[in-house]
């Protein structure tokens, strides 16, 4: 659990820094990907991992490729199915002229387990 755990906050933190203006959502959920395959989780091919914030449709998703602006309020939302359960996380962020601003605090560093 500690390992899915850490890959949930280490995709999270690729993906917010990926998020800037100029950067199509295709390439947020690659970035995903990327990290998901350095820690030996197979890449997911369909499904999204993220939206925005009204019914437009546009999502984090790999085949959209609308581009982020600024001002767009989007999400990083990461959903891990393991033999024991899943994880589902999610990261409400600000898309600004230099980048992003993540609208709460991090996750911390290490999941609370009950022994």
């Amino acid at each position: 659990m500690r390992k899915w755990y850490r890959v949930t906050d280490e995709c999270l933190e690729a993906m917010a820094e990926a998020m800037r203006p100029g950067v199509v959502c295709s390439k947020v959920f690659a970035v995903w990907n990327g990290v998901t395959k350095k820690n030996g989780i197979p890449e997911r091919i369909v499904g999204r991992s993220g939206h925005w914030s009204n019914q437009s449709g546009n999502s984090i998703h790999p085949d959209c490729h609308l581009i982020l602006e600024p001002g767009v309020v989007t999400s990083c939302e990461l959903t891990f199915v393991a033999k024991f359960g899943y994880f589902d996380v999610q990261d409400i962020v600000l898309i600004t002229r230099d980048g992003c601003e993540r609208l709460h605090k991090s996750v911390p560093e290490d999941i609370p387990c009950c022994s």
